[in-house]
């Protein structure tokens, strides 16, 4: 019997071959058969082979793509529609083999979703620095003037403490000032954009981000114009300069998570400074938050709102009444328990499943069907939740990726290439999870092997957030806590420079 592989190759020789390439699906009568489904959160593979039972067609998903997550509620809808969404959403084939069809990525959808991969993962980047540049002159500009209003502002501060209620607003105003009226800061916002497409795409693997004045191998060299203000931030931070010629100013750029999910967030919130004198001695360390002025620059929608047909409808149903009895922020916390369940031994829930969950009972509620990939789901905000109104809780769900049309919402993120490009397939992450839960914890030579393997910031919500103990408050902190007292000293130092921890 000719091989699939040898099939393809071949396919216009050999017509009766048991692979066949496909466009649209062909008339299939068995595709007609009407089916209803709720998949709060699936793989690939298991809504193929929940379909393939209703229906009694072989439906199979190609390995590259059967461990992607879908979200689907359908009611009553032709089996070949629903066939041809999925395909259509994630822009894949189907072709026919052994008498059943197969979901596959074509070599020409491969190299679309790499285009769409490279210019997703920089526009968060290219739009922020748009707005630093259009920024940075007027604090420049008035750096003096609000220099003086952050001194003035931190010694109101020193003499106010709670529950005196100019406590709270000095706080803000003296964060504030700091972000645009110190030479840190402005370093700081310099450096920023300095960061090219190379360096940005390492803080997407790594999570992080080195610039030093004398680099390790995994640092970058400051900038040659900027390497002379060094010297101006070191001796804002505390480090005596007069007379110095050997001191080391590190800037650590940390990697914004949300920047994954919606090329909305920005890249980086905060930079973490640290001073070290001619000894290697730490003098001073200061975290840096890009200010709020910069923030509202770039908080504007890259995707508009969809639709405002739902708009004044509310959400009624006794499972939804159920799932928000609870209230905010009891209901937050139920969907995101649930959509961690997947990490307790032995589980099969996909990640998601609660804000899935909510999803599908928002489209019951609403009797629309709903098709959306994983990454585009997102917490809504509580007052959507309180408020219950249909527009406001959908585009919540999607992050405004959302969109409606024949009585289905269809919602994609902004940065759907990027995600699937770093998601940790679930197979492999519950690998992860049975060997953390078997060997009590997570030693630096397993840390270093899942960080050469996957992106860190992949592998810190879904995996790190496992709560160890169950009356946890703050289950990173325990997992941290019991990764990092693991390390000797050695290897913090290791950490601490910038390296990669050895294996």
């Amino acid at each position: 019997m000719v091989s699939p592989r040898v099939c393809l190759s071949a396919i216009a020789l050999a017509p009766m071959c048991a692979v066949a390439q496909l466009g649209p699906l062909p008339d299939d009568g068995r595709l007609t058969a009407r089916v209803t489904l709720s998949h709060p959160v699936a793989t690939i593979e298991t809504l193929l082979d929940d379909l393939s039972n209703r229906t009694g067609v072989r439906l199979t998903a190609d390995a590259s793509v059967k461990e992607d997550l879908i979200v689907l509620r359908v009611k009553n809808v032709a089996a070949r529609e629903v066939m041809e969404r999925v395909a259509s959403h994630f822009d894949w084939s189907w072709r026919a083999e052994d008498g059943g069809y197969v979901l596959f990525q074509s070599k020409e959808q491969k190299e679309r979703e790499q285009k769409a991969y490279a210019e997703q993962l920089l526009l968060p980047l290219q739009r922020s620095q748009e707005a630093m540049r259009k920024w940075l002159p007027s604090i420049e500009r008035d750096f003096e003037q609000n220099r003086a209003r952050l001194r003035e502002a931190r010694e109101r501060f020193r003499q106010v403490s709670p529950p005196n209620p100019e406590w709270g607003e000095l706080y803000d105003e003296v964060e504030r000032l700091e972000g645009i009226a110190t030479p840190v800061a402005l370093y700081t916002a310099r450096l920023f954009l300095s960061i090219n497409d190379e360096q940005y795409e390492q803080m997407i693997e790594r999570g992080c981000l080195v610039f030093a004045l004398t680099p390790t191998a995994a640092q970058w060299r400051v900038p040659q114009g900027l390497r002379d203000q060094a010297r101006e931030v070191a001796a804002d931070l505390g480090l005596d300069t007069t007379g110095v010629t050997s001191f080391e100013v590190i800037v650590a750029f940390s990697h914004n998570e949300d920047s994954i999910y919606s090329a909305e967030s920005l890249p980086v919130d905060h930079a973490d400074i640290a001073v070290l004198d001619s000894s290697g001695r730490v003098v001073a360390t200061q975290t840096v938050f890009l200010p709020d002025v910069f923030l509202n620059n770039v908080g504007q929608r890259v995707i508009p709102h969809s639709d405002d047909r739902l708009r004044g409808r509310i959400i009624r149903s006794e499972a939804f009444d159920e799932l928000v009895a609870t209230g905010w922020p009891g209901t937050r916390r139920r969907l995101a328990s649930e959509s961690l369940a997947y990490l307790a031994r032995g589980s099969n829930v996909p990640p998601m499943r609660g804000y899935g969950r909510l999803a599908v009972l928002v489209a019951d509620a609403l009797d629309l069907n709903l098709l959306a990939d994983a990454h585009a789901l997102w917490g809504p905000p509580s007052e959507a939740l309180r408020m219950r109104e249909a527009d406001i809780l959908v585009g919540g769900l999607f992050r405004d990726t959302w969109q409606l049309e024949d009585g289905w919402i269809n919602a994609r993120s902004s940065t759907w290439a990027v995600y699937r490009r770093h998601a940790v397939r679930v197979g492999r992450l519950r690998a992860v999870r049975d060997n953390y839960l078997a060997s009590g914890g997570l030693s630096v030579g397993a840390l270093a092997q899942y960080g050469r393997e996957f992106s860190f910031f992949n592998l810190l919500d879904p995996f790190f957030s496992l709560t160890l103990d169950g009356t946890t408050e703050a289950p990173w902190a325990a997992a941290a806590t019991k990764f990092f007292g693991t390390l000797t000293p050695a290897q913090l130092a290791h950490l601490a420079a910038g390296d990669a921890l050895p294996a």
